[in-house]
């Protein structure tokens, strides 16, 4: 469930998530929003 918990931890720190997201995920979406 990596993409529930990516999403609530968007929710609460977006930037820093979107920098993690993309370099440990790189999923699109979680980079775009």
């Amino acid at each position: 469930m990596s993409l529930l918990r990516s999403m609530l931890i968007l929710g609460i720190n977006k930037d820093r998530v979107i920098s993690y997201c993309c370099i440990g995920y790189g999923m699109a979406y979680c980079c775009s929003g």
